[in-house]
């Protein structure tokens, strides 16, 4: 089993009642983490990617933005020791993840190169 995140980035925010925008109080990036044992770009990866994409996309959506489009793919490729001096050790952590882009070549199986870039959002 391997964990991934894909990097959404908000296309445009709603305003309130008052005309007022959402956009200073939302982020402007999320991530929808997602873990499979599938190959990449493979049926069963692109629907579980899918289904995450669409759960934290769709909270976002809900919570301020107006759509969003999908941008890189990273791949956790190990984790590191956190150090004592770092606050959070006080807290317990002891190891952080690491990860690198997992870049659109290195899809294999013909999933279109324009995947990761292609618009998303609410009722499209």
């Amino acid at each position: 089993m391997r964990n991934y995140y894909i990097e959404l980035d908000a296309y445009g925010y709603k305003t309130d009642k008052n005309g007022v925008s959402y956009e200073n109080r939302c982020f402007e990036k999320a991530c929808a983490f997602f873990s499979t044992a599938e190959k990449v770009g493979t049926g069963g990866f692109l629907k579980v990617m899918t289904l995450a994409i669409n759960e934290t996309g769709q909270q976002k959506v809900d919570n301020g933005w107006q759509n969003y489009t999908i941008g890189l793919l990273f791949i956790q490729d190990g984790v590191e020791a956190v150090s004592p001096n770092c606050p959070s050790y006080g807290e317990g952590h002891r190891h952080v993840e690491t990860w690198k882009e997992y870049r659109r070549d290195e899809w294999k199986t013909g999933v279109p190169p324009h995947y990761t870039t292609a618009f998303y959002g609410a009722g499209l």
